[in-house]
């Protein structure tokens, strides 16, 4: 992940700054699977006209009067846009 702080090249960036520019994120993952005993890599990559700013994900999951938790599918790609402070 990336932290954003005053030291970041994305710091005071606003909204309208990534929809005037012309740019991408370039998103790389690795890992290991340990069953098969390979390494797992995924790539993919974002414009800047992509980005979502400030989202907010809808909870995916309810909570139970048996102290169990549902999670439900249909809410993996809810994003609630938030205002900043």
């Amino acid at each position: 992940m990336h932290l954003i702080n005053k030291d970041s090249l994305l710091f005071g960036l606003t909204e309208a700054d990534f929809k005037n520019a012309e740019g991408e994120f370039i998103i790389g993952i690795e890992t290991f699977d340990n069953q098969y005993r390979i390494a797992v890599a995924a790539r993919t990559l974002y414009k800047f006209s992509e980005v979502i700013y400030v989202p907010k994900y809808e909870t995916r999951y309810t909570e139970n009067s048996d102290n169990t938790k549902t999670l439900h599918h249909n809410r993996f790609s809810v994003i609630i846009k938030v205002p900043l402070n």
